[in-house]
């Protein structure tokens, strides 16, 4: 047998983790899981440190560090997931104001049918008692009460969606969820006043019910649409989303930028030490308490690194956008970067359909967009790429499709910026990717709707496909790297 002698200074570093990263760490995937899902509450401290076997010091860290980056939030008695996603759309939404409930409604139907779908195939029998309890328990409330049963509709159909396991999607999901509910509720409490109409929308329930525990995809479509159809607000309606509920403290915030800045005016370079805490107060006047938690918060940013010996070195002299919390919880988890793609298919294949059908669309831009995209270098084509699929969601004639994809482009550009790093290497041009996007803006400017969802469907499946492809490659390339370690 052949016996070969290993040379440890050629063997790569071993990085052991701190117990406060593998606890963040386990948060992180719970919630990409969809284990965690918005609103949900955690245990309190005293339980969940034992239940983890780990310290309760290292647990409040650990929180620390996931309410800093906006995952978390706790308010000193509870702490409760905080839906990312719907804080970005908030943000856009804000932008935007009021607009038609009748958007709102109509993309929060087509999420609804096509949630439900993706779950027909996916939800287990632990899921279905849960199911089978949320629907009894609406279908036996008191329909004079709307409110009440505002909530356990909403809870039903947030559950089905959930069953998707696609944490993204339940995300986008939810926020309609609370952005609709004042019409929803409306449309309950007029249910609730006529006997026939609401044992019509009682049947519907039961026939999405049954479809759903019997993985009837096709029947479920029709029956998911049926029963959104009784939910259809009113004409003049407008809605507003509301306000994220994760808000870093003003104080704290406010430390940050100034130490930020204070980093930049002193001309401060990644990789130096910084300061101790007592010298930093002194120059920059912010409190030795709160600059404690500001120096928290941007290492759970990611803009400064406290290494084991609560040494700080600086990493960036810049604040992340607000998308850097999803990212987070993204960019190193391939599976989370599939369900953004699952997500975007949903949303981008509904969307070129429906700017197919739009009259109205103006081709032009997208044809010299394409026409520019043949002279420009990778980096630039992935943000080509991106606002295609933008302006595709503009074309849609839907307000609230269009203000997701505007609060989610960050999102999918950083994405994207990635797929075609590792589609590069594998590949070696973009000829393909620069055909499937003529395919779909001919589609579309044929008014042929069919095509142009067919072409979205291929075009965002071969991406899947070939990220797939060199992920794999990337495992074998890791592979060989530590053979050749081992002689």
């Amino acid at each position: 047998m052949l016996r070969t002698v290993i040379d440890a200074d050629s063997l790569p570093p071993l990085h052991a983790p701190t117990v406060v990263d593998v606890t963040v760490e386990y948060f992180e995937n719970l919630i990409v899981s969809g284990a965690l899902h918005p609103g949900a509450l955690l245990p309190s401290e005293r339980r969940l440190a034992e239940s983890l076997d780990v310290s309760r010091v290292s647990l409040r860290s650990a929180i620390a560090k996931l309410s800093a980056k906006g995952v978390l939030i706790a308010d000193g008695r509870t702490t409760a997931v905080t839906n990312v996603s719907a804080a970005l759309i908030s943000a856009e939404a804000r932008q935007t104001g009021s607009f038609s409930a009748a958007d709102a409604w109509e993309f929060w139907s087509f999420l609804s049918v096509e949630a439900a779908a993706i779950a027909t195939e996916r939800h287990t029998r632990v899921d279905s008692v849960s199911l089978d309890q949320s629907q009894t328990h609406l279908l036996t409330g008191n329909w004079d009460e709307a409110e009440e049963q505002t909530d356990r509709l909403l809870n039903y159909l947030e559950k089905v969606c959930a069953t998707a396991y696609n944490f993204f999607y339940t995300q986008v999901y939810i926020a309609l969820n609370t952005a609709l509910r004042p019409i929803v509720a409306n449309r309950l409490g007029e249910i609730g006043k006529e006997t026939e109409l609401r044992q019509s929308f009682v049947s519907s329930i039961n026939d999405a019910h049954l479809c759903f525990i019997n993985r009837d995809r096709e029947g479920l479509r029709d029956a998911f649409a049926a029963l959104c159809s009784f939910l259809e607000p009113g004409k003049g309606d407008v809605i507003r989303f509301p306000t994220s509920e994760h808000t870093t403290s003003a104080s704290r915030a406010q430390a940050m930028s100034q130490l930020v800045e204070h980093f930049r005016n002193s001309a401060m370079s990644p990789g130096q030490t910084l300061p101790s805490v007592e010298t930093l107060a002194q120059a920059t006047g912010i409190a030795t308490t709160a600059l404690r938690e500001a120096i928290a918060a941007l290492d759970a940013l990611e803009v400064v690194r406290i290494d084991k010996k609560e040494v700080v070195s600086l990493l960036r002299t810049d604040l992340p956008d607000s998308s850097a919390p999803l990212l987070s919880l993204i960019l190193k988890r391939p599976d989370a970067v599939r369900q953004v793609y699952e997500f975007r298919e949903v949303l981008e294949v509904h969307a070129s359909y429906m700017a197919a059908r739009n009259s109205g669309a103006d081709i032009a831009p997208m044809r010299a967009e394409l026409k520019q995209a043949l002279e420009i270098s990778e980096e630039q084509y992935a943000q080509a790429d991106v606002k295609l699929h933008n302006r595709i969601a503009h074309m849609c004639g839907n307000t609230v499709a269009a203000i997701v994809s505007d609060a989610l482009m960050p999102i999918f550009l950083k994405v994207t910026q990635e797929w075609f790093r590792l589609h590069s290497e594998s590949y070696g041009d973009l000829d393909i990717i620069h055909r499937q996007h003529e395919e779909i803006v001919n589609a579309i400017e044929a008014r042929d709707s069919a095509s142009a969802a067919d072409a979205m469907g291929v075009h965002l499946n071969y991406v899947v496909q070939a990220m797939r492809a060199a992920e794999e490659r990337d495992r074998l390339m890791r592979i060989s790297t530590l053979r050749s370690h081992f002689g």
